[in-house]
């Protein structure tokens, strides 16, 4: 690997599972101890990573301590899903491993407009969290699946045969409203 390796290159090596320890983390990139070092400093102050248990190796004549394990921390952080059908809707909130944390599905006429019903999915997110106990401040993402095509580059439906109303509608931008409205926070990055 380069010696541009960032951070996140450094947090990819250590979620898949192609380097555990500091020591895998310098010979898988060429990185100095302190350079790795510094680089993973930042990432556990930003809750990224953990440590874990001492890692398995044979015993060195030279003595010294066991290796730590360094893991990925899949649970710093919360992703929110939905899939909205034309009456029903089913919502969860997900590990970035994507273990479902909490579920909930019920009643979502579609036909009630964008408005009305991303503003109640909002709400529903919210009420999910909050049954669960886990924080809004947490959630780094939503994903929403629609019943008709959506322009990726804009996040807007491009005229769904079944959604009358709903084409060239902002979905992430009102939904991320709707769920900051919902659970105190505010509209940011999240949707």
């Amino acid at each position: 690997m380069a010696q541009q390796t960032s951070a996140g290159d450094l947090l990819q090596l250590v979620r898949t599972g192609s380097a555990t320890t500091r020591g895998d983390l310098q010979r898988v990139t060429g990185l100095s101890r302190a350079t790795v070092g510094q680089r993973l400093d930042r990432l556990f102050r930003a809750g990224w990573l953990r440590e874990g248990e001492a890692a398995p190796s044979a015993p060195s004549p030279q003595g010294g301590r066991p290796s730590v394990r360094l893991e990925f921390d899949d649970r710093h952080a919360i992703v929110l899903a939905a899939d909205l059908e034309t009456r029903h809707c089913r919502a969860a909130a997900l590990s970035l491993a994507g273990d479902v944390l909490a579920e909930s599905s019920g009643p979502l006429l579609l036909s009630d407009g964008p408005e009305p019903v991303l503003g109640a999915l909002g709400a529903r997110f919210a009420r999910l969290l909050r049954d669960e106990g886990l924080a809004p401040a947490s959630v780094c993402g939503i994903g929403l699946a629609v019943p008709g095509p959506v322009d990726s580059a804009s996040g807007t439906l491009v005229d769904p045969p079944i959604m009358p109303g709903w084409g060239g509608f902002d979905l992430s931008g009102r939904l991320a409203r709707a769920f900051a409205e919902a659970s105190g926070g505010t509209a940011g990055g999240g949707a």
